[in-house]
C-alpha cells in the first residue's frame, strides 16, 4: 500500500473512531452503523486492549488508538487505549476503511434538503425535506442528538440562503425561516419563526420569535422574543423579551425577564426583572428587579 493511501486510510479511520464514541452507534445513520461496527469490531479483535472496549452502548468513553503495546503508558491510564498489531492489522481492515472512505465522501457531498413549492398566504415559499439521513446535534438537554432520517418534511424557507446545506442545522416542520436570516452551524430551529436580517450559528430555538437584526451564537432560546439589533452569544433564555440593541453573553441566563434599550449583560443570572436604558451588569445575580 502506498504511503498517501495509508494516510488516507488513516483519515477515515479517525472518522470512524469519532463517530462511533461520540453517538450511541444505534442512533447513527444505517449506513454509518454498517460500516462502524465492522471497522470496531475489527480493531477489538485484533487489538491488546486491556479493558474492552463496549463503542456501541458507552458513548463519551475516547480512547487513543495506536499501533504497538506501548509498556510506558501508566497503568492508571490503559484503560484509555486500544492497542493493536500493526503488520496484521492493516490486511484486515484495508478493504471495509476503502469502502467506508468512498461511501462517507459522497455522503458528504450529498446534499442535506432539497426543495419543493409552497404556497403560504398567496406568497412563493419552500418546504424542505431530508435528502439523507443526518444528526441534529444541539437537542434539548435530555437527548444530546436527534436522528433526522431521509423522507420527512422539515420547515418553510425563501430559498437555499435560510438554511446551510453542509452540516448538521434543521428546521423542523413547524417553523420558519424568511428573508435574509441565516441558520447555520448545527443549529436545530423547533416550532420557532425567524425573519429579516437574523443570523443563527450553534444553537438551539425552541417556540421563539427572533426578527430584524439579531445574532444568536452558540446559545439556548425557549418561549421567547427577541429582535431589534440584540445579540446573544454562549448564553441561555427563558421566556425572556429581549430588544433594543441588548447585548447578553459569557453564560448568562435569562428567565421570565424583559431587556432593553442598551443593556449590557456579561455572565450574569436574571430571573423575572425588567431592565433597560443604558446599563452594564456583569457577574451579577439580579431577581426581581423592575425599573
Amino acid at each position: 500500500m502506498e504511503e498517501l493511501e495509508k494516510q488516507e486510510l488513516e483519515m477515515m479511520l479517525k472518522i470512524v473512531i469519532e463517530l462511533g464514541i461520540q453517538y450511541p452507534i444505534v442512533q447513527l445513520p444505517h449506513t454509518h452503523r454498517r460500516f462502524i461496527s465492522i471497522i470496531m469490531d475489527t480493531i477489538c479483535q485484533n487489538s491488546k486492549s486491556v479493558k474492552p472496549f463496549d463503542f456501541k452502548f458507552n458513548p463519551g468513553f475516547n480512547p487513543k488508538v495506536i499501533p504497538s503495546y506501548v509498556e510506558t503508558v501508566k497503568s492508571s491510564e490503559k484503560d484509555n487505549y486500544i492497542f493493536y498489531d500493526r503488520k496484521n492489522y492493516w490486511n484486515k481492515i484495508e478493504k471495509y476503511l476503502e469502502d467506508f472512505s468512498k461511501y462517507y465522501r459522497k455522503y458528504q457531498a450529498t446534499p442535506k434538503y432539497k426543495l419543493v413549492n409552497k404556497k403560504v398566504n398567496g406568497e412563493n415559499k419552500k418546504r424542505i425535506i431530508a435528502n439523507k439521513d443526518f444528526l441534529v446535534k444541539n437537542y434539548p438537554k435530555t437527548l444530546d442528538f436527534l436522528l433526522i432520517e431521509k423522507g420527512p418534511r422539515g420547515g418553510l424557507v425563501d430559498s437555499e440562503k435560510n438554511l446551510e446545506q453542509y452540516d448538521e442545522s434543521w428546521v423542523d416542520i413547524k417553523s420558519t425561516v424568511f428573508g435574509k436570516a441565516r441558520v447555520e452551524n448545527n443549529s436545530f430551529i423547533i416550532n420557532s419563526s425567524i425573519d429579516d436580517n437574523v443570523y443563527i450559528s450553534s444553537s438551539l430555538l425552541i417556540d421563539s420569535t427572533v426578527r430584524q437584526n439579531v445574532q444568536i451564537i452558540q446559545s439556548q432560546c425557549m418561549s421567547s422574543l427577541i429582535h431589534e439589533n440584540s445579540k446573544i452569544e454562549n448564553s441561555e433564555l427563558d421566556c425572556a423579551h429581549i430588544y433594543d440593541d441588548v447585548e447578553i453573553f459569557n453564560n448568562s441566563f435569562i428567565e421570565q425577564s424583559s431587556i432593553k434599550e442598551n443593556v449590557w449583560i456579561d455572565n450574569c443570572t436574571i430571573k423575572e426583572c425588567s431592565l433597560q436604558g443604558n446599563q452594564k451588569y456583569k457577574n451579577k445575580k439580579l431577581e426581581l428587579i423592575h425599573f
